[in-house]
């Protein structure tokens, strides 16, 4: 569960992926570049923001990861049928994709969502209390709801991850030790 939330931010945070952006811009201009599929079409579908190129070339776009561009979302509005609603419940600039479609968000990954708190506040019995941890708009939910969290299980990914305690958690977080 934890992996596909770390993977996500491995590559937001990739080099590779950000020098596969920049030679998106210039080389998705080139048809015989593009055409040849030389672009690595992953990276292109998480992180582009030209529309224009992204219709140009539907064929090759990977729609999960698509799903989790902000910048795609305009284009994801005519092509709801190929959407992963997992991811796009990632989305922060997809909220108003959510709201329509309330049966096909995913709350584990809502959870997170740093513009979703007010659906988070109106489904208080849906929040993964796990989740939520990452989310920084939602301190006041974690703060007032600390009981709901499993602090254990959060001692133990830290541990595992050996990941630092996010800055936006209450000092007064009642970690266990892991060991």
């Amino acid at each position: 569960m934890y992996a596909e939330l770390a993977f996500l931010g491995i590559w937001f945070a990739s080099t590779s992926i950000l020098f596969e952006l920049l030679v998106w811009c210039f080389v998705a201009k080139d048809k015989k570049l593009s055409e040849e599929k030389t672009m690595d079409w992953k990276a292109v579908s998480l992180q582009s923001n030209d529309l224009v190129q992204l219709k140009k070339y539907e064929a090759y776009l990977d729609f999960n990861l698509l799903s989790a561009n902000p910048y795609a979302v305009p284009f994801l509005e005519k092509n709801q049928d190929k959407i992963n609603w997992n991811w796009l419940s990632l989305n922060p600039s997809a909220i108003h994709l959510l709201e329509a479609n309330p049966d096909k968000i995913n709350w584990m990954y809502l959870s997170a969502n740093p513009k979703a708190v007010h659906l988070l506040e109106a489904n208080l019995d849906k929040i993964n209390w796990t989740f939520i941890l990452q989310n920084y708009n939602a301190l006041h939910l974690i703060t007032k709801y600390k009981e709901k969290v499993n602090w254990n299980e959060v001692a133990l990914f830290i541990s595992a991850s050996d990941a630092p305690l996010p800055n936006h958690l209450p000092s007064e977080a009642p970690l266990v030790s892991a060991s």
